[in-house]
């Protein structure tokens, strides 16, 4: 299912900024805990995760990010200490069904919640205290 998923990868960032400009690191661990809802009911994630020295991470998406800046989809705006990012385009996102029941399960519960909050439950995650910086998660 990863290769079914691959294509949506875009798609799941604009879905989850349609709920407004974004950090960041917030958005990171966003599409992680739908990604872990995803590889808990399918066995299949969008991106590759590592853990690293501040949580879950994935260069994937910074690299999609960055193409769809390129592209025009997204704005990254500097500020003295976050990138926060928002989308420049107003076009829906084209997602499978299964996808967005589970991105909307997690945005529900924590997209307007704050990031120290965010932050506290992903590294209080079994998955995050158990690893090692550089172990690859959701696999």
């Amino acid at each position: 299912m990863d290769v079914a998923f691959d294509a949506y990868k875009a798609e799941l960032i604009r879905y989850v900024l349609r709920r407004g400009p974004m950090v960041r690191t917030k958005l990171m661990k966003l599409l992680f805990l739908i990604d872990r809802e995803l590889y808990q009911r399918f066995g299949a994630t969008m991106f590759r995760w590592k853990m690293y020295k501040y949580g879950p991470f994935s260069r994937e998406v910074l690299d999609v990010l960055d193409d769809m800046e390129v592209d025009g989809f997204v704005v990254a705006k500097v500020t003295d200490d976050a990138i926060i990012y928002e989308l420049a385009s107003t076009a829906p996102a084209e997602l499978p069904q299964e996808v967005k029941k589970a991105a909307d399960q997690i945005l529900e519960t924590w997209a307007r919640r704050s990031l120290d909050e965010l932050l506290t439950y992903v590294y209080n995650l079994d998955d995050a205290k158990e690893a090692w910086p550089g172990k690859p998660l959701l696999r």
